[in-house]
């Protein structure tokens, strides 16, 4: 009978120590379940948060690709007007040029119109 009782009392503990694997076999597929459902929502925000990305990246590089052309049409424009402001001063400079040699002109012609009668009366003296 001993061993009967001990066979009863191994078979009651095998059946408690079944009962504790069936229960964490239950809490670890709920585990498994719950950690499968936060890593698909995670994976879900993540898939978001990527096309929200890339949305606001090519957002970005079509406001920068209009910056480029603004300011490329504006560099072109103060380009023509520097240009402009350029040749305008050429001209001007041309313009001085062409007054200073008339003027030295001029002024070599008064300068020989007035010095040469008073050295010859200068000569005519001495």
């Amino acid at each position: 009978m001993a061993i009967e009782a001990r066979v009863t009392l191994l078979e009651q503990r095998l059946s408690r120590i079944e009962g504790i694997l069936e229960q964490m076999d239950k809490r670890i597929d709920e585990l498994n379940i719950s950690l499968n459902k936060r890593i698909d929502d995670t994976n879900k925000r993540i898939d978001e948060l990527n096309i929200s990305l890339n949305r606001r990246i090519e957002d970005t590089n079509k406001r920068i690709d209009e910056l480029n052309i603004s300011l490329n049409r504006r560099i072109d424009e103060l380009n023509l007007s520097l240009n402009r402001r350029i040749d305008d001063t050429n001209r001007r400079i041309d313009d001085l040029r062409r007054d200073l040699r008339l003027y030295m002109g001029i002024s070599l012609t008064l300068f020989a119109s007035v010095m040469i009668p008073m050295l010859l009366r200068f000569l005519e003296v001495i």
